[in-house]
């Protein structure tokens, strides 16, 4: 038996034969075709800009990273400042805390010194309130009453030693004041300084806890539009490869560029051959199969035909990018209707009885506008 919807005695007449071209025609004028996407072009374009947006967002999370880097030197040198800042100030709180002791020691003893000197001045007072009535007589008489010398020169001994002790107490009190007064007013000009530090420490601590939060804040900012970034940076990816993935698809529907890689239809034992000049003439491959084996769409196409022809059993043709066809006969059924859009490998039919093979089998035909081409040179080699 030939192979080829022209000829062989199975074969349908050529009146069958371009009927059969004319339903192929009207299922392709009628049946809208369905809009690709985009074109190849617009697609490569679109992934073009899409690695420009990625190279942006790459370079802003470069910059963002480094922005965070920075910040959280900066913060963590903000922290260590301020617990160094904060020992000081404990420090010189401590400091001040005993000065503040000593000065109240030194007030104490300044006040004990004051009593001292207070009770030296009532002494001193009475003392003089005693010699007062030997001075006057002794103004008085010229000391013409005193009974002898002797007495005269005691009392005088007397007097001057009770003024040199009252003066050399008070001079002593005198001086012990002074140095009071001085450690006292040295003390307070300590406490006034510590207080100055302190405050002035406690004015940087508090101006660094605020450069703390302010980082803290520039952190968070950032960390945030790092995050809005990242985002970003994914869903651009995401549609990077969406577009890659449909660009592939798109070259995977381009049949003309798969010569050499098309897959056989199912595999089994061939049985016929490419074989134009034979008599009767084979335009394409039979292939044995077990009854029921899957037959196989070879590429991408859309379903322009899927009905019985008279000696070919069920028939399912699919075009292929408007010029190329792909026929399976011989086919027991197919769930295919005519419009239908079907990937590689997806299923046409189940094998059929093929007299080629004297059992299940399947006749497959590839073509050119309406001009049959050997498909050996487009199928795999291995089957």
């Amino acid at each position: 038996m030939g192979h080829g919807l022209t000829v062989g005695h199975a074969a349908p007449s050529a009146p069958v034969w371009l009927a059969l071209l004319l339903v192929a025609l009207c299922c392709l004028v009628v049946t809208p075709a369905h809009a690709a996407p985009s074109s190849e072009k617009e697609l490569r374009e679109a992934i073009s800009e899409e690695r420009a947006r990625e190279k942006a967002r790459r370079d802003s999370l470069a910059r963002l990273s480094a922005q965070e880097r920075s910040l959280n030197a900066n913060l963590a040198a903000a922290e260590d400042r301020i617990a160094l800042l904060e020992s000081k100030v404990a420090k010189q709180e401590a400091e001040l805390a005993l000065l503040e002791s000593a000065v109240g020691d030194v007030r104490q003893a300044l006040e004990r010194l004051q009593k001292d000197r207070d009770a030296s001045e009532a002494e001193l007072a009475r003392l003089m309130s005693m010699l007062w009535p030997l001075h006057v007589r002794q103004e008085g008489t010229g000391g013409r009453d005193i009974e002898d010398w002797q007495t005269a020169e005691r009392e005088y001994t007397w007097t001057q030693e009770i003024y040199r002790s009252i003066e050399t107490h008070r001079a002593e009190l005198r001086h012990q004041q002074e140095a009071i007064s001085a450690s006292l007013e040295k003390r307070e000009t300590l406490m006034a300084e510590v207080r100055t530090q302190v405050a002035r420490i406690s004015a940087d601590r508090d101006s660094l806890l605020q450069d703390k939060l302010r980082f803290r804040q520039q952190l968070s900012d950032v960390r945030r539009e790092k995050q809005d970034a990242e985002g970003e940076l994914r869903d651009v990816l995401a549609l990077i490869q969406e577009f890659n993935v449909r660009l592939e698809q798109m070259a995977g529907r381009d049949i003309s560029k798969m010569k050499g890689r098309l897959p056989w239809p199912a595999e089994g034992r061939v049985v016929r051959r490419w074989a134009p000049e034979a008599n009767p003439p084979v335009r394409g491959v039979g292939i044995a199969l077990r009854e029921g084996t899957p037959v196989r769409a070879v590429a991408w196409g859309k379903v322009v035909h899927n009905d019985v022809l008279r000696g070919f059993g069920r028939v399912v043709i699919l075009m292929h990018d408007k010029a190329y066809y792909t026929l399976y006969a011989f086919l027991a059924d197919s769930p295919l209707r005519v419009g239908q859009e079907v990937g590689a490998g997806a299923a046409v039919g189940a094998a059929g009885f093929y007299p080629g093979a004297d059992g299940p089998g399947v006749y497959f035909e590839l073509r050119f506008h309406q001009k049959a081409i050997n498909p050996d040179g487009w199928l795999t080699r291995a089957n």
